[in-house]
């Protein structure tokens, strides 16, 4: 798996200008007609209102998973610690804390994000997972107890970082869980990774809130597809 991944993100970086013109045109094509079909009576201009929304759902006032990929200087992770006071939830941050791998915008180059190091949160409930996604995932997968209801903030920006994310925690993932894509309407990133990811994976979910213009959803897991 890590392999295709490694694959799949190359031919990504090497297509020329025309090409990569293409393909931004095709996927943002099916991204209007995703959100087309696909609307939420819960949209909200600002995220901390949207994961306000979501923190207050009834399934996640008890103990809970919270796996944050692309943590920055920890904003949004600190705010998840502090709105969620049960004693057995766990926050978990992914990042390199290096930036950006490669380059993703032209405002946004390689390097970008960097800050050295993890925040300092004070909370004996939150960790962090040092290192790039495909260096840490699988080995935090294999030791972590997933039984808790789980939010999936990915905010990893790049095609290739979450499309990592998401085939790595797809063993994983249990109706119930929230995944939470930030810069969604990237067409040739963030949504790009999220269709490729359900051709294989066809999960099953609904749209629980959202962005107006679909910046950032909120997404609800309602089934599984069938082992084998």
């Amino acid at each position: 798996m890590v392999n295709f991944l490694h694959q799949a993100y190359r031919r990504f970086m090497t297509l020329d200008s025309a090409q990569t013109l293409a393909m931004k045109s095709a996927y943002a094509g099916q991204w209007h007609r995703w959100c087309e079909s696909h609307k939420s009576g819960n949209q909200f201009q600002h995220p901390r209102d949207l994961h306000a929304h979501i923190l207050g759902l009834e399934a996640l006032r008890g103990p809970i998973s919270y796996l944050e990929f692309g943590v920055h200087q920890g904003e949004s992770l600190e705010w998840w610690v502090q709105g969620n006071q049960h004693p057995d939830s766990r926050f978990v941050g992914f990042d390199s804390f290096e930036g950006l791998p490669v380059d993703w915008r032209p405002d946004f180059p390689k390097g970008h994000f960097a800050t050295g190091k993890p925040p300092d949160i004070a909370d004996p409930r939150c960790s962090f997972q040092v290192g790039w996604f495909n260096q840490t995932l699988a080995g935090f997968v294999a030791g972590h107890d997933f039984r808790h209801p789980t939010v999936i903030n990915l905010d990893a920006d790049l095609y290739g970082s979450t499309l990592c994310v998401l085939f790595g925690l797809v063993a994983k993932l249990k109706r119930g869980d929230i995944l939470l894509l930030d810069d969604f309407s990237d067409s040739l990133h963030v949504f790009r990774a999220f269709l490729d990811f359900l051709s294989a994976y066809p999960i099953e979910y609904e749209l629980i809130a959202q962005h107006p213009r679909y910046v950032r959803i909120a997404l609800r897991i309602v089934g599984l597809p069938s082992p084998g």
